[in-house]
């Protein structure tokens, strides 16, 4: 998936919020593209998931706006739990792990082939 093809289905499934709002995102968006440089869009789109999970995250966090819990500022939207928090950490944790099994493993391998 390219960068337009990302901001266009994002412009879509925001398609239902107010006009101001749904700019803001999708300038933020623009801009966070912009501030990473054009052969960053892969790491970038792989970074922020589907446009359907930002999407999500953007019309939760203006929820939390209304209840005054969230905004936009250069680190994202803030001011909530994501819903894939929890998933994340397990994942990076799960990942550490197996990067240290692998290590372990090395290491036993090379003593044990000397």
């Amino acid at each position: 998936m390219t960068k337009q093809q990302f901001m266009a289905e994002l412009k879509q499934l925001l398609g239902e919020l107010p006009a101001e709002e749904r700019d803001e995102a999708l300038s933020y968006y623009e801009d966070y593209f912009a501030d990473a440089g054009e052969g960053n869009e892969d790491r970038i789109i792989a970074e922020l998931g589907s446009p359907e999970k930002v999407a999500y995250t953007i019309k939760s966090g203006l929820e939390d706006v209304d209840k005054n819990e969230g905004e936009f500022t250069e680190n994202g939207f803030s001011g909530y739990e994501s819903p894939y928090k929890d998933e994340l950490v397990y994942q990076e944790v799960k990942s550490e792990r197996r990067d240290f099994r692998n290590i372990v493993n090395n290491r036993n391998n090379h003593i044990g082939g000397n």
